[in-house]
């Protein structure tokens, strides 16, 4: 599914795309659920600035993938990608992971 429709279910549960502070982290997601799957934040109101949808605060850690992000492509959009992050078009099919808070 495309990533707004991910919000959007992920939203019906209660929960959100996940919010990644460590690489530990993005580790843990690709090794449990594998690569290509949305993380929760955009660059789409300020090309360069990312932000959690959830949230609306600034992304933090940053795990990107050598060359990332590039915006190729108009790439607004946040996937894990061989262990690490990438920009990819949110108009592309992807796999998601729900976080719920606790």
């Amino acid at each position: 599914m495309d990533f707004s429709e991910g919000l959007r279910r992920c939203k019906q549960y209660g929960a959100h795309l996940p919010e990644v502070t460590t690489s530990g982290e993005t580790s843990f997601l690709k090794n449990t659920f594998g690569e290509k799957i949305f993380l929760g934040a955009t660059d789409k109101l300020t090309e360069g600035h990312w932000v959690w949808e959830n949230t609306q605060q600034a992304v933090g850690f940053q795990d990107w993938h050598q060359g990332e992000p590039n915006n190729s492509k108009e790439e607004d959009c946040l996937e894990i990608y061989r262990s690490s992050w990438n920009d990819i078009n949110c108009t592309n099919k992807q796999g998601i992971v729900c976080e719920f808070d606790i």
